[in-house]
């Protein structure tokens, strides 16, 4: 643009970029975020949360109500014996197997939640809608019990 006198204006150079949002989630401390993760009541959806930043990468192993749902036999397992090396206690370990699964499977599964010593453990069968419901006086007597063998 042109004045009278024939100089040209000058435009001011662009604004700054406005400064990338604060992630005020992420300053909180361990206990609290640990408490947003209890609140998914659900493992998977907890683990997944890793993806987010390096700050919630292996929070999940701090829970101490675990719940499982729609995860394999082995992959449940595997995810129990990553837990056993965590310093908490865990009070309630929920799992429900969607499908019929074989029996050393689960015996194996059952073996790794009794690993980890929960207060309560809730197992479930869904096609056959039945589920058991074990607490921790049970539990200790199980955890050094062999199962029976088929004859």
């Amino acid at each position: 643009m042109e004045l009278r006198s024939g100089r040209r204006l000058r435009r001011s150079p662009p604004p700054p970029p406005p400064p990338p949002p604060m992630d005020l989630i992420s300053s909180l401390p361990d206990e609290m975020l640990l408490l947003i993760l209890a609140r998914l009541r659900c493992f998977r959806a907890a683990v997944q949360t890793s993806v987010l930043s390096r700050r919630w990468r292996g929070l999940w192993i701090g829970l101490t109500d675990l719940t499982f749902r729609g995860l394999g036999p082995a992959k449940i397992e595997a995810l129990l014996r990553r837990l056993a090396a965590s310093p908490e206690v865990v009070s309630t370990l929920d799992i429900s197997l969607s499908w019929t699964q074989d029996t050393a499977s689960v015996n194996s599964l059952l073996r790794a939640a009794f690993w980890l010593s929960p207060e309560q453990l809730v197992f479930a069968f869904k096609q056959t809608h039945i589920a058991y419901h074990i607490t921790t006086a049970t539990s200790s007597c199980l955890a050094s019990a062999t199962p029976p063998r088929s004859s």
